[in-house]
């Protein structure tokens, strides 16, 4: 086995992948691409869906497989079929699908210690105003494990 292969099983073994999805088709993409990266590391693969609409949340409201009945009920409803469709489509076992509102930072990072993830992708949009409003920065700033953003045109 070749020293670069030794280093990046050693360096880059991740256990547990988390994916920061939305609900726009661009996210089919980015799932593919983080079940291709899960299934050649052998890491689990889990979704979550943040919806940051939603301000009026509690810390510990992070939703796995059932919904409540609340004012959020339509949007987590819209998510969790999302999250459904992702999964089928997937190609890669999902252990996890994740939904919560609220900051995405907050949410990110209770998922993270939760769930034992070490690994976030999310996506970035390249369009002239995510440019000044992107979200990357704070998320590599706050959470403490390594994160991949995948570019999205």
């Amino acid at each position: 086995m070749c020293t670069l292969s030794l280093v990046w099983r050693r360096y880059m073994s991740y256990r547990h992948i988390l994916v920061a999805v939305d609900l726009t088709d661009e996210s089919r993409n980015l799932v593919k691409k983080a079940a291709a990266l899960a299934e050649a590391l052998h890491a689990e693969l889990s979704f979550i869906h943040v919806d940051i609409s939603y301000s009026e949340t509690r810390p510990e409201q992070i939703v796995a497989k059932e919904l409540t009945e609340d004012s959020s009920y339509l949007v987590m409803k819209d998510a969790q079929e999302l999250l459904a469709n992702l999964k089928k489509h997937a190609g890669y076992p999902i252990k996890e699908m994740l939904i919560s509102s609220g900051n995405i930072e907050d949410r990110l990072e209770t998922a993270i210690h939760l769930h034992n993830i070490d690994l976030v992708i999310c996506g970035h949009h390249q369009d002239f105003w995510h440019l000044f409003m992107s979200s990357a920065k704070k998320l590599i700033q706050h959470l403490g494990v390594d994160i991949l953003i995948i570019p999205i045109p």
